[in-house]
C-alpha cells in the first residue's frame, strides 16, 4: 500500500493523506530489477515532448537548446536572462543561456497534473529533450521508482502510474542503427539487451 499526501512544500502543517490506493506494478520475479534511468513523456503549452528525464539528483529543471528551438515563438520570446553556472558530476561548468516558465502536464485527462515550471536553457548534446529536478518531481507529486521503471503520482483524479519510456528510446535507436550500419554478422543478443 502507498499513501498520497499532498505536497509538503505547499503545506501548513502535518501532510494529510488524500488517498490510500494499491498500486500495481509490472512484477520483477522472471527478470532483473531494472536499473535504467526514467524517461517520460509531457505536454508543454499543449505540445507533446518526449525524453524527458527524471532525476532525483539534480537541484533544477533544464530544457535542452534543441528542444527550445521547437517551442512556438511567442512562447520562446517569453526567455529571461540568468546569471549563473551549472555545475555537473565531474566538475564540468556550464552557462544557461537564459530561463523561462513552461506549463507542463504530466498525463492525459482525467489523470493528468499541470505546473508552471521555470527552467533553465542549456546548450548541451543531450539525448533528452528536458530534465525534471528533484524539486519538480516532489511538486508534481511524483514517486520514481527504477526497478519497476515506473513513477506514481498524484493526478487531480487520483493516484496514477506510468511506465518509462527508456525501453522504447532503446529499441528505436537500436532500429536506427541497424539501418544506418548494414549487418555484416548476425546481431549478438548482448547487444540488444545491454548484457
Amino acid at each position: 500500500m502507498i499513501g498520497i499526501v499532498n505536497n509538503p512544500l505547499k503545506m501548513k502543517g502535518p501532510p494529510k493523506i488524500m488517498s490510500i490506493e494499491e498500486m500495481i506494478f509490472p512484477s520483477i520475479r522472471n527478470r532483473a530489477p531494472s536499473m535504467d534511468p526514467i524517461l517520460i513523456s509531457v505536454q508543454v503549452h499543449g505540445r507533446h515532448v518526449g525524453r524527458v528525464l527524471l532525476d532525483e539528483r539534480a537541484a533544477c529543471d533544464i530544457i535542452y537548446e534543441h528542444c527550445f528551438l521547437k517551442l512556438r515563438k511567442e512562447i520562446r520570446g517569453k526567455i529571461r536572462d540568468v546569471y549563473t553556472t551549472l555545475s555537473g558530476f565531474s566538475g564540468e561548468q556550464v552557462n544557461p543561456l537564459g530561463e523561462i516558465s513552461l506549463l507542463i502536464t504530466v498525463g492525459e485527462a482525467p489523470h493528468h497534473r499541470s505546473e508552471q515550471i521555470t527552467f533553465l536553457i542549456v546548450r548541451s548534446e543531450s539525448p533528452s529533450n528536458m530534465l525534471l529536478g528533484r524539486t519538480t518531481i516532489v511538486g508534481l507529486g511524483m514517486f520514481p521508482f527504477t526497478m519497476h521503471s515506473a513513477i506514481l503520482y498524484q493526478s487531480e483524479a487520483g493516484p496514477k502510474v506510468i511506465m518509462s519510456e527508456y525501453q522504447d528510446v532503446r529499441r528505436c535507436e537500436l532500429v536506427k542503427r541497424m539501418k544506418e550500419t548494414p549487418l555484416e554478422a548476425p546481431l549478438q543478443v548482448s547487444e540488444c539487451f545491454n548484457i
